[in-house]
């Protein structure tokens, strides 16, 4: 049975949906209708604590009393996918364009803070972090200052003027309790997302062949320092920067957040490939189990358990046992083109969006997948042909930076027994190149996307292998399977009922 008006659609944070769409949509969408509400909450109580902000922005910046803060309207708050983002203005004070900055806040009902409480906290400590490590061992990459960040409770950094590691700095009681990270407002003469010119400019090689250079750069600069460890960067209460979170990448706060419970403790971090790779699985395993809409039916339950179960069996063929134990590379996994700031010549001005940046093997480093557009698991046929010509084109250009670099490198050896860039040991066209060819860019991309892997493994890992392929695989996922099918079955049934109960109630408060 539909709602008495099936046409009618609801608000989700940044688009509205219908009720045919919301019982097709592989997302729990019963979460997503509660998010517009809970950003009213959340807007509120910042805004309540307006004062309290405003102090924080002034103690970081070191203002004068005669310098006043005034918080931007709420038109101005800028809801992103994790983060709430408020311009602070600045009377009087001529230290950046416009005389603001930008104050960012996470989203507890983004991050399964209310089931987890402490996953704000670790979200901010690692980007504060690569913040500072990025400053400090890839000063050529263009990230906004960072002036300050807090932590829940009385835990506040201010970064000093030399861009010296931040130091813990007291200040009047505050009860803003939320963590949160004070930065440059990127103004429009600096730079406007890439996403705004990306479908008009797209063809126009001059402008891309820029982009593709600048990118270059900044990608052989995070490879340029090999890390000892599988994880996250994290930042400790006396301001000490090490790796020791495990690794924050997006699929950690997206299962959490819809009420799976957590995997790896926080600080638990890898020496080797496969063990990682293993606890990702674990998370999408736990989409099957704890997400209500996971599968649509008895079959389609079986088949993600064979296809993870499959995965599983074959990681061995696309694990290198030359660098299964390191080195490891800070790669920024939430790197698209609405984090990249450009000019009008598309040279790359900023990066934002430093979160869920970690520190992963080389077989999980990839050329950008995003530019033809198309979702991960939709890339097969003609729009798989197109992104390997798009690929292909920015590796060239790729292998020609990446052969600059290695020459200055060489002159700076020769005229300095102390090079200041430490040369990298790893090829990165070579090791794309490679991973492409091989399938890893496929099988390690989709450990990415919770919703995506069962696409990803019928349109490439499966063709790899030419044995048959048979469901009976899927009794090997766990020796509970037959449990979980009956329950995801009876579960899906339950969950339309209530999203059906959602768009009727919706209906009938139209109707009064």
């Amino acid at each position: 049975m539909l709602p008495s008006n099936p046409t009618y659609k609801k608000n989700l944070l940044h688009e509205s949906i219908s009720y045919e769409s919301a019982c097709e949509a592989e997302r729990n969408i019963l979460l997503e209708l509660s998010y517009p509400s809970k950003r009213v909450e959340f807007f509120l109580e910042l805004f309540q604590k307006k004062e309290e902000i405003k102090q924080l922005v002034s103690h970081h910046l070191g203002l004068k009393p005669h310098q006043l803060c005034q918080i931007g309207g709420f038109s101005e708050w800028k809801h992103g996918s994790f983060n709430v983002c408020i311009p602070v203005y600045i009377s009087k004070w001529n230290r950046r364009p416009k005389n603001r900055v930008m104050i960012r806040f996470p989203l507890p009902y983004k991050l399964g803070e209310s089931s987890n409480p402490g996953n704000m906290d670790e979200k901010v400590r690692s980007e504060a972090a690569t913040y500072v490590w990025m400053k400090q061992n890839c000063p050529e990459i263009p990230i906004p200052h960072l002036w300050g960040f807090g932590f829940g409770g009385d835990l506040h950094f201010t970064a000093r003027d030399n861009n010296a590691p931040y130091i813990l700095s007291q200040r009047p009681d505050c009860p803003l309790t939320s963590p949160y990270l004070l930065m440059d407002y990127i103004e429009w003469e600096q730079g406007r997302m890439l996403s705004n010119t990306w479908d008009k400019h797209s063809d126009d090689s001059k402008r891309k062949t820029t982009f593709f250079r600048d990118l270059s750069k900044i990608l052989l600069s995070l490879t340029r320092t090999p890390l000892p460890q599988i994880g996250s960067l994290t930042i400790d209460n006396d301001g000490a920067v090490s790796l020791t979170n495990r690794p924050l990448s997006i699929v950690i706060p997206e299962a959490e957040n819809d009420s799976c419970p957590p995997i790896v403790n926080r600080n638990y971090t890898y020496s080797c490939v496969e063990p990682y790779i293993l606890d990702l699985f674990k998370y999408h395993d736990n989409r099957i189990r704890y997400q209500p809409n996971s599968a649509i039916s008895q079959d389609d339950a079986v088949n993600q358990m064979e296809a993870l179960t499959l995965m599983r069996v074959c990681l061995s063929d696309f694990v290198n046992p030359s660098s299964r134990s390191g080195p490891f590379y800070l790669t920024l996994t939430d790197l698209h083109q609405s984090n990249i700031f450009v000019d009008d010549d598309w040279h790359i001005t900023s990066i934002i969006d430093l979160e869920w940046a970690c520190s992963r093997p080389m077989e999980m480093l990839r050329p950008p997948l995003w530019l033809t557009g198309q979702a991960i698991d939709c890339l097969h046929g003609q729009s798989l042909a197109d992104l390997k010509l798009a690929v292909d084109e920015f590796l060239s250009i790729l292998e020609e930076v990446e052969e600059e670099k290695e020459k200055e490198e060489e002159e700076e050896k020769q005229h300095s027994q102390h090079s200041l860039h430490p040369c990298s040991i790893l090829s990165l066209a070579k090791t794309f190149r490679d991973n492409w060819t091989t399938g890893r860019i496929w099988y390690f991309r989709s450990l990415d996307s919770l919703t995506g892997l069962y696409g990803v493994f019928l349109n490439h890992i499966q063709p790899i292998y030419v044995s048959n392929i048979t469901s009976t695989a899927a009794r090997y996922w766990h020796p509970d399977a037959d449990d979980v099918v009956r329950k995801r079955v009876d579960d899906k049934l339950e969950y339309d009922v209530q999203l059906r109960k959602a768009f009727e109630q919706e209906d009938a408060k139209l109707d009064d």
